[in-house]
């Protein structure tokens, strides 16, 4: 009787250190795999901002064919800063080499109105997933920013974003609409150039 309680006990006791094992084997997994997401994200960042600097040097250098539209009537992208009516401009840059399809490689949108003028940019990845959005508005503005930037995996998950100097990972129902918004004006974007190189290379 004595022994069968003294295992009883000790049964209690193993099985209850193994599964507390267990929970701390397992938490410590988790934490293992968040940091390993961690370093991942920031590696797409840092792959995302050594591609954004190398399109703006073929965009500075002329090394891109550009498509330029007049934004003041009917402007491609405005869901999410809403530039109906401002005078502006949208320019489409993107590499052609013979009888490849063009690649779209960004967008840049500049618009002014009264004492507001604003810069907004798109990057896409050689499939015509956003990768990258940046928006910078200088003098008076009701956006609620003076600088916006939000990186993207595939012009679907958002890794982070940035409003002014602060960073967000996860963000709140008013941002994640602000984002919809983003990736819409994006699709958008890219449809149009599409159908504008359909028209092209008819003619």
């Amino acid at each position: 009787m004595i022994i069968a309680l003294g295992f009883t006990i000790f049964e209690k006791t193993f099985v209850g250190m193994f599964k507390k094992l267990i929970g701390i084997g397992l938490g410590y997994i988790g934490l293992c795999v968040a940091c390993l997401n961690a370093f991942a994200q920031k590696d797409k960042v840092h792959y995302i901002n050594d591609l954004y600097r190398y399109v703006q040097e073929k965009v500075k250098n002329e090394e891109y064919e550009a498509y330029i539209k007049i934004a003041d009537t009917e402007p491609v992208g405005a869901s999410f800063v809403d530039i109906n009516g401002w005078k502006g401009v949208e320019r489409f840059y993107y590499s052609a080499k013979g009888t490849v399809e063009p690649v779209l490689r960004t967008v840049l949108v500049q618009a002014a109105q009264s004492d507001t003028q604003i810069k907004i940019e798109y990057l896409y990845d050689n499939e015509g997933f956003l990768l990258y959005y940046g928006a910078e508005a200088i003098g008076e503005s009701n956006l609620g920013f003076k600088k916006l930037r939000a990186y993207f995996d595939q012009g679907e998950s958002l890794i982070e974003l940035w409003q002014d100097d602060k960073v967000f990972y996860e963000v709140s129902r008013d941002a994640a609409n602000k984002v919809k918004l983003i990736l819409e004006d994006s699709k958008r974007y890219f449809e149009f150039f599409q159908q504008k190189m359909q028209q092209e290379s008819k003619n």
